[in-house]
């Protein structure tokens, strides 16, 4: 019968087992021939596997159509841009036929033929499709946005670039890129997308993290005073606040019914804590007039990403209270088991003269609950304010905890009957800006959450000041889930610590997840309202101040000799030095000298508010007032 031998061949990670029976030498000769044509066979599919090779030194072609708009023509340039940098391709802009007109195309070779765009059907607004194949990439969108979208995301995935903030952009140089066969295509589930944070009021940074809702822009106030000032929130004309916009406060000299009752009197308006008399009838042509007017009117310093003329417009209530409690009101109040159901009816008749636009109203302190009856109108957006959850306990879910159970009851309700809801949510401790304050761990579940209950567009209110803890972090980690909320947040906050603080950004996430596990083990409630003094029991006893400060000086010293990394390691330092200073631990000359530490280096990156306000006495205010305060005192 004769003998069996066993080879075994590897090729491509795939094992081929070849058995050759030794007694017939054309039997061998078959068997090896067909285990060649295996390898051979193997090895062209994965070829065919292999997308369009960008290698440094080639010429490659980038096409638009003759007609794109502006910002795919912004998206081509980008694409342009990067790959020049990254891999050093030379590259040649073009434009053809073939091209969808918000399309952009990518080949080694000019004037392609077979070319096929990416379909566009069902994309929404920002969404975007690929497609990657042997001799090109094709990107396509529905409204020109989302191809610039696309490239960012693409870009980010396969080259390696990074938007870290407005002064922290990665681009890795490589010698060639070979990428895959792909057709994917992507959606943002929350379709207006804002963090309010000083260091992303930049329209570069803005697009680079697909915020399609920064548009407000970096100001200063006199010497010191870097903040958020001018601009607009894309897409946004009235944003809040607004019914004294489109029912002027003078007219109370000659009609004081028109402003709300309170005790039997008509109440003269101010700024915040007084309203209208919505039940009114002659309210509503003034205001319909006054919007009319302000819709008429185009945006300046717009991005070419952004939009000039708004498609947003808030009717909203003052700030504070302060409601009218006249006959009428307090009986349509009654109806509807809230004070929103008159709100609602107000701007749902001012809405019907706008069926093009989105009329926003806000539910807020005594708007929140949702009304029992009054349903807001197709084309009525509801702006609720998730501020309760921030000030009672943002570290823990609003989804499960039992002290968000109002606010999620609300939310709920208002899912159930609204087309569309915007969430303004809260992110800092306001009278600490400098102040540790580890509110990562719910960032995802509450983002989550909101989509989960109809809503479709996230305001996350940072920092108007330059400065702030952790600013560039935790706006960057809110802009990555907000564009995609089923990220690996971990993965992403690891990227950006590893990137943004170099070697010294292990002993960073070491920090975090100390500050995170001490803040949980204490079980007590973080709020944005909150004092470093609360926690001195807690996450911010001396002793884990102490680990924390070892951590700090392990971060410099692993950086020690790049001053770009150091710099920004010695800024995060701020918040356990101002930590420490106020829980007064150490001598009082090394708080001292503490307090003079925290000002130079906060001198050094243009801080100056450590509040939100400079105007209470109660609060750190700017930096000569923590100064003189603290300085002083030890």
């Amino acid at each position: 019968v004769g003998t069996t031998r066993h080879y075994r061949q590897s090729a491509l990670g795939t094992l081929f087992d070849v058995f050759i029976l030794s007694v017939n030498p054309i039997t061998i000769y078959m068997k090896l021939l067909l285990s060649i044509l295996m390898i051979f066979s193997c090895l062209s599919l994965q070829a065919k596997d292999k997308g369009l090779t960008l290698k440094r030194g080639n010429t490659y072609y980038i096409y638009t159509s003759p007609d794109a708009p502006d910002v795919v023509k912004h998206a081509a340039a980008e694409l342009d841009t990067y790959l020049t940098k990254a891999i050093g391709v030379h590259s040649r802009k073009k434009t053809a036929s073939f091209v969808a007109k918000r399309g952009v195309v990518v080949t080694a070779v000019a004037n392609p033929t077979g070319c096929r765009m990416p379909e566009t059907n069902k994309l929404g607004e920002d969404g975007y499709s690929m497609n990657i194949s042997q001799n090109s990439i094709a990107f396509n969108s529905q409204y020109g946005r989302g191809t610039l979208y696309g490239v960012y995301d693409f870009l980010e995935k396969y080259v390696g670039c990074r938007w870290y903030s407005s002064d922290a952009t990665v681009v890795p140089s490589k010698k060639s890129i070979t990428l895959p066969v792909v057709a994917t295509s992507y959606s943002p589930k929350v379709k207006w997308r804002e963090v309010y944070y000083y260091e992303l009021c930049d329209p570069e940074i803005a697009a680079h993290l697909r915020l399609n809702g920064n548009m407000l822009l970096k100001g200063k106030i006199g010497d010191e005073r870097h903040v958020i000032q001018g601009g607009n929130h894309a897409d946004w004309g009235l944003w809040c606040h607004s019914l004294y916009d489109l029912v002027s406060p003078s007219l109370y000299n000659t009609h004081p019914e028109y402003f709300a009752e309170a005790k039997g009197q008509r109440v003269k308006p101010r700024p915040d804590g007084t309203q209208l008399c919505l039940t009114n009838p002659e309210l509503v042509p003034i205001a319909t007039k006054s919007l009319r007017h302000l819709t008429q009117q185009t945006q300046r310093n717009v991005p070419v990403w952004g939009t000039p003329l708004a498609h947003y417009w808030s009717v909203s209530q003052m700030d504070g209270r302060g409601n009218c409690t006249c006959e009428k009101c307090l009986a349509a109040d009654r109806y509807d088991g809230s004070p929103s159901g008159t709100m609602l009816k107000f701007v749902n008749q001012i809405a019907d003269s706008f069926p093009d636009l989105k009329i926003a109203t806000l539910a807020y302190t005594y708007t929140r609950k949702a009304p029992l009856h009054t349903k807001p109108a197709k084309n009525v957006v509801i702006q609720m304010c998730a501020i309760e959850t921030a000030r009672d306990g943002i570290n823990f879910p609003i989804a499960t905890s039992d002290m968000h159970a109002a606010f999620r009851r609300d939310l709920v309700d208002w899912g159930r009957i609204s087309n569309e809801i915007l969430v303004w949510d809260y992110e800092i401790q306001f009278q600490n800006l400098l102040a540790p304050f580890p509110n990562y761990a719910t960032m995802q579940d509450n983002i989550r959450f909101y989509i989960a209950n109809n809503v479709a567009a996230i305001f996350c209110q940072g920092n108007r000041e330059k400065g702030g803890e952790f600013a560039e972090l935790r706006g960057y980690l809110l802009a990555k889930l907000l564009w995609n909320p089923d990220c690996d947040v971990q993965k992403e906050m690891d990227d950006f610590i590893m990137g943004y603080y170099g070697k010294g950004g292990a002993y960073i996430k070491q920090y975090i997840n100390e500050m995170e596990l001490a803040l949980a083990e204490s079980g007590k409630r973080l709020s944005m309202d909150g004092e470093p003094e609360e926690h001195s029991d807690g996450f911010l006893s001396e002793k884990h101040m102490n680990s924390y400060r070892h951590l700090f000086d392990q971060a410099e010293k692993a950086v020690a000799n790049n001053k770009v990394f150091l710099d920004r390691i010695r800024k995060e330092r701020l918040g356990i030095m101002y930590a420490q200073v106020r829980l007064g631990y150490g001598s009082a000359a090394e708080r001292s000298k503490l307090v003079e530490q925290i000002c130079k280096i906060a001198k050094e990156n243009d801080i100056w508010m450590f509040s939100e306000v400079e105007t209470r006495k109660d609060q750190s205010g700017n930096r000569d007032m923590f100064f003189k305060r603290y300085h002083s005192a030890n």
